[in-house]
């Protein structure tokens, strides 16, 4: 069983993505279109395509690294069959003299990272029913929204006004890159806004996979959070499908606040890693 590093020339993208769509358990980040519209990227592939693992890279004065890209939240191994994580991490090129990576949580290494996942299998009823009291009594306050299908922009001018500077990789480039996912991913995407008087007040991204329905993105107002827009507009796609097979994935958070109001739903923890290592010279300023 031989574990060997490919540059992205060498992969055969559709034997991995043959392996990506039957084995990652609905995530969809290591398919190679995803992967292609975000960064450069090569792999380790065993054998035949039984198991592989995608790497982003970029180089950063003279020094090439591995890192998780904008609009990812797990990587790591994909497979058919049982493997053994250390063996995948010491096969990983040490061209690369840094790695902040992270796994996924089929074959979690690393620091521990948490995501919450709502298995939809059972009634609408009996989903809610294991919704937070806090959620259960702000959802009978919620009158006067409305949902519609919104535009990327509109979305993205809400996370922008409400807390865009914030955070890393979210800026026109940013939004280049997700338009870049929606057109050109094999995958569904329902983009969705609440109007409170007919004013955009909140707006969700989601990504529809075999398995999954991601909450991937989204922008908020103050006006959306005052009217419990977001909790809202998460409702109503739990209602819409329930009794579905699908798993409704938050993508985080390890934010506590974040965290909360995702477990409010009544979804479960899943553990995923943050797989760290720094080479010489790196290692002589990172710890």
């Amino acid at each position: 069983m031989a574990i060997r590093y490919l540059s992205y020339d060498q992969i055969d993208k559709a034997k991995w993505d043959a392996l990506v769509l039957k084995s990652a358990d609905g995530l969809p980040y290591s398919h190679s279109n995803y992967l292609n519209q975000i960064c450069e990227w090569g792999a380790l592939v065993k054998d035949d395509y039984v198991a592989v693992m995608a790497l982003p890279f970029s180089k950063k004065v003279g020094q090439k690294y591995i890192y998780t890209p904008f609009m990812v939240q797990q990587l790591g191994i994909i497979s058919s069959d049982d493997e053994d994580a250390s063996e995948w991490q010491k096969m990983i090129p040490n061209q690369f003299k840094l790695i902040e990576y992270n796994s996924n949580e089929i074959y979690p290494f690393g620091e521990e990272q948490v995501n919450t996942v709502l298995d939809l299998n059972e009634g609408y009823e009996n989903l809610r029913s294991k919704f937070s009291s806090n959620h259960k009594r702000n959802l009978k306050k919620i009158a006067e929204l409305t949902i519609n299908k919104v535009s990327i922009d509109e979305v993205f001018d809400l996370f922008i006004a409400n807390k865009g500077s914030e955070i890393k990789g979210f800026d026109s480039a940013g939004l280049e890159r997700l338009k870049c996912l929606i057109k050109d991913t094999p995958f569904e995407w329902e983009i969705e806004g609440a109007y409170f008087e007919e004013n955009l007040v909140c707006g969700v991204v989601w990504l529809k996979t075999s398995g999954r329905i991601i909450f991937l993105f989204s922008g908020n107002s103050e006006k959306g959070k005052s009217t419990g827009a977001m909790l809202y507009l998460i409702n109503e796609k739990i209602k819409a499908l329930s009794k579905s097979h699908l798993k409704m994935d938050f993508e985080g958070s390890n934010n506590a606040n974040l965290a909360r109001f995702y477990k409010g739903f009544g979804g479960r923890h899943c553990v995923y890693g943050k797989y760290k290592r720094y080479l010489f010279p790196v290692n002589l300023i990172k710890k």
